[in-house]
């Protein structure tokens, strides 16, 4: 399993986050997207500094008909906003199926938060014009009506 990916410059504008929810006993793989060496690693969380390198070097999942794994599949990036697929390789007896996994048939999107290291860290009003977390939406204070620079709670049908 690895990824196919394309990266640049981390995104501004609008970000909407969502948290994960409830998951079932899963096999944890990550990405790391900053990496030239996108191979999967063991992955227990997010936090891609814990990740193990060399998942499928070291381990080998095997199947019996019918039964399923979930994968818990992590793709991190600190410094770029990326496009990427998934790529699997599965051996079905002695063939070799390859599967390519994304956002249906176009691929996931994921960035870094702008402005990290910059004044003002990555949450700075500005760089961010709008931040949309869960049900809360945030918006720098001048887009509020508010006249002040920080961060305000907005109203949904203000951006309607």
């Amino acid at each position: 399993m690895n990824v196919i990916k394309s990266c640049g410059a981390p995104l501004t504008g609008t970000l909407f986050f969502g948290a994960g929810g409830a998951i079932d006993s899963t096999v944890g793989i990550g990405f790391n997207l900053d990496s030239s060496d996108t191979e999967a690693e063991q992955a227990e969380g997010e936090d891609y500094t814990s990740w193990k390198p060399d998942y499928f070097a070291r381990y080998t999942i095997s199947l019996q008909a019918g039964q399923q794994q979930v994968f818990d599949l992590y793709a991190s990036t600190w410094k770029h906003s990326c496009t990427f697929q998934y790529q699997m390789m599965i051996l079905d007896g002695d063939r070799t199926v390859n599967e390519l996994i994304g956002n249906g048939s176009t691929p996931f999107r994921v960035t870094a938060l702008a402005g990290a290291g910059v004044t003002g860290g990555p949450m700075a009003c500005g760089l961010w014009r709008v931040f949309a977390v869960s049900a809360v939406l945030l918006a720098c204070g001048e887009m509020t009506g508010g006249g002040g620079s920080g961060w305000a709670l907005a109203g949904w049908t203000h951006w309607q």
